[in-house]
């Protein structure tokens, strides 16, 4: 073999296996995100952001979570969000863009009250008053951007369906986001 045709083939068999290499590290790296979830990503930073604006806080850093079984939460210091869970969500509930607003608002603003009334730091509150009043401004927030609560209600009470020891049941969470969303509008005090 000549040194011209050595080379080449050295060279081929180099990059053969920087591609095997390259192949075993996105094995076990996370996937690349697919266009339709970057799109629900920036999505969700829209609907924290104008959560945030509707009660004049900066919006927290937003984290992504793959954990099964987790949906959205805030520590004090960030939210995070679970891809799955909202896309399984907006497929089952939300057939146009105002449905995905409302849910999407909805559940960011309910996780932006936590995070500015410090839930997750907080012991004197039993966590079903957290999560009402979580609700409650969630509902404030809807209204205040002018979104209609019933969509982020129906998801509220699909997955709020039994109380648990963290969560009060689907009735009192619900009538805490409406109590919210009536008295931003002004129709009782």
């Amino acid at each position: 073999m000549s040194k011209k045709n050595e080379g080449l083939s050295t060279a081929v068999g180099l990059l053969g296996v920087a591609a095997a290499v390259g192949g075993l590290v996105w094995l076990f790296s996370d996937p690349p995100e697919s266009s339709a979830r970057q799109r629900l990503k920036q999505r969700m930073l829209a609907a924290l952001h104008k959560a945030a604006a509707a009660i004049g806080v900066k919006a927290p850093t937003l984290t992504q979570c793959n954990r099964r079984g987790t949906n959205a939460w805030s520590d004090g210091y960030r939210i995070g969000w679970n891809p799955v869970f909202f896309e399984e969500v907006l497929a089952r509930h939300c057939t146009d863009d105002a449905c995905q607003e409302s849910v999407l608002v909805g559940i960011m603003g309910h996780e932006l009250a936590h995070h500015v009334k410090r839930h997750a730091v907080r012991t004197d509150l039993h966590p079903h008053v957290q999560e009402l009043d979580a609700d409650g401004l969630a509902g404030h927030i809807l209204a205040t951007v002018g979104v209609q609560p019933h969509h982020f209600e129906n998801v509220i009470a699909e997955i709020s369906q039994r109380p648990t020891a963290s969560h009060p049941g689907a009735f009192q969470r619900v009538a805490a986001i409406r109590r919210g969303w009536q008295r931003a509008r002004g129709w009782f005090a």
